[in-house]
């Protein structure tokens, strides 16, 4: 980890210990409603005062906190997994945007280097862009295929991530069109 990260944990547990700390002292030294003034005088400026708080989660509904409690469960798993279905779904985008940009080598590179000469033509799977000899190609983001072959003009390249789209039952899916000087989501087909 950076030093930044931890030197903010640090701090952070210090506050907790603190917070924890001055919260036993009151409860053990002063009744409930009970002052103590640090600095006495005839207008103290500092005061401690021993009061209670339930909260309004479990002031409001006190009879109601492990329906609370499970709402806030809940929540949270939900954010967690919207969080994994997006960072899935960028994660593929970057992928595509990296074969997209081979994919506009290609077509500079002249037929005599292996490429397309000004056309994506050649392109007809995924053994063009990456340097394996299978069509489709697979990593730990997802699986990409050439999902229309190229043409003299453009080329469209398929990602299927790891995570549940949308929909909730198919795969996250990203279209990227790609044109000689520019590649674009087809945000109609992203699920």
């Amino acid at each position: 980890m950076k030093k930044t990260t931890w030197l903010i944990l640090i701090v952070a547990a210090l506050v907790i210990a603190l917070d924890q700390l001055s919260k036993y002292l009151v409860a053990t030294a002063l009744p409930v409603g009970g002052v103590w003034s640090p600095l006495p005088g005839a207008y103290p400026v500092f005061q401690i005062v021993h009061a209670t708080n339930t909260g309004v989660t479990f002031g409001l509904f006190k009879d109601l906190g492990l329906i609370s409690v499970g709402i806030a469960v809940a929540v949270g798993v939900t954010m967690f997994n919207d969080s994994a279905v997006s960072a899935n779904r960028d994660a593929v985008t970057n992928d595509l945007i990296n074969f997209a940009s081979r994919a506009q080598q290609y077509y500079r590179r002249p037929k005599a280097l292996g490429g397309g000469g000004g056309s994506f033509v050649g392109i007809a799977d995924m053994k063009s862009l990456t340097k394996t000899n299978a069509s489709g190609y697979t990593n730990g983001n997802g699986t990409y295929t050439v999902s229309a072959a190229g043409s003299a003009t453009t080329v469209q390249i398929q990602g299927l991530g790891t995570e549940t789209g949308n929909d909730g039952s198919s795969p996250v899916k990203v279209i990227m069109n790609v044109w000689a000087d520019s590649a674009k989501v087809d945000i109609t087909a992203t699920n």
